[in-house]
């Protein structure tokens, strides 16, 4: 077994934990892995990336599927995730003027260069090949997992009397919704607050009562912060796989979230939280009234929500399927 380079650049995303979860993990399986971060800038000319050398000993190269045009001139099997598409639901006409004539077009090169292409969800796939029709046999979908033993549930439960405690975790980007907070903390009205775990930028505007970090946390200390909260807010308007709706119900939380793509991989809608249309604040505030009031229908949710990730979103079953297919492209 050969090393596994994973050229990336930082995003401060969940791709940045997708990508430093395998690297780590492939040790288990008997692979070495090499992570290059690379500047964010390398994104508007990915072709730069051939100037790369891969680290001694690389046998495949695994990168995303924005900048891995430039990666595929090394004669080694490429490997290519697409995290979510290009096209990304932004309010500035000018990044969709972006996403839609430069990244699209690397995306394209980069699929059509690939050997293997991995989507991270159902709903990721789909839209794959819906925009891109890639080659059959290229095309893999491997959902991302977690560690449950990292996020696991509180050993206590929290208070059933108000405050009822909220939580978002994600950047403060339009694509995660978060313009929509304050509009469903002032419809929920007294008796809720909110946490915002988050990074890059303040919330504007931001939502009443709210406390934010100005950071994501590391992996020990957001698995805390999932479980001093009653339930998980997700208002994202698109999603490639809902990492943050996974580790919080590994945590033993009911999740309220957007009913879109990727979430609605992730969320099972009246077992482990409630999905609601997307741009509807009053649904939002009822599902989140629901929970808060029904502190039996909370817990269950809650227990299942748990359970549902340890079936389906194991970190050990991805790395299993990761390294089987580095093993068939090192035998081709």
């Amino acid at each position: 077994m050969g090393l596994i380079w994973l050229p990336t650049i930082r995003t401060g995303t969940g791709t940045d934990v997708y990508t430093q979860r395998l690297a780590q993990g492939l040790e288990g399986f008997g692979y070495r892995a090499r992570i290059t971060w690379l500047p964010h800038a390398l994104e508007l000319a990915p072709w730069l990336l051939a100037a790369l050398k891969p680290p001694a000993g690389t046998t495949i190269i695994h990168g995303n599927s924005w900048h891995a045009m430039g990666l595929a001139c090394h004669g080694l099997p490429l490997v290519v995730t697409v995290h979510h598409l290009s096209g990304t639901p932004t309010s500035n006409g000018l990044q969709r003027l972006y996403h839609r004539l430069l990244i699209r077009s690397y995306e394209r090169v980069a699929l059509r260069r690939a050997w293997r292409i991995i989507a991270v969800s159902p709903s990721t796939q789909q839209g794959l090949i819906a925009a891109y029709a890639p080659a059959p046999h290229k095309l893999r979908t491997i959902v991302n997992g977690i560690d449950p033993s990292l996020f696991s549930p509180r050993a206590i439960s929290l208070p059933t009397t108000p405050p009822v405690r909220l939580l978002f975790v994600g950047k403060p980007s339009y694509r995660k919704g978060v313009d929509r907070l304050a509009p469903i903390m002032h419809r929920l009205g007294a008796g809720f607050e909110l946490l915002c775990a988050t990074a890059g930028r303040a919330i504007v505007p931001a939502p009443p009562g709210a406390v934010v970090l100005d950071r994501l946390a590391q992996p020990a200390a957001l698995a805390d912060l999932y479980r001093s909260a009653h339930m998980l807010v997700a208002p994202s308007r698109l999603e490639g796989f809902g990492l943050a709706a996974v580790e919080a119900q590994s945590c033993g939380l009911p999740v309220v979230a957007a009913d879109v793509p990727g979430l609605c991989d992730t969320v099972c809608h009246g077992k482990t939280g409630f999905l609601v249309p997307g741009d509807d604040i009053g649904a939002y505030a009822q599902a989140i009234r629901t929970l808060a009031d029904d502190v039996a229908l909370r817990h269950q949710m809650g227990q299942q929500a748990r359970q549902w990730v340890i079936e389906h979103f194991d970190e050990q079953t991805m790395l299993q399927r990761y390294a089987a297919l580095y093993m068939e492209l090192e035998a081709a």
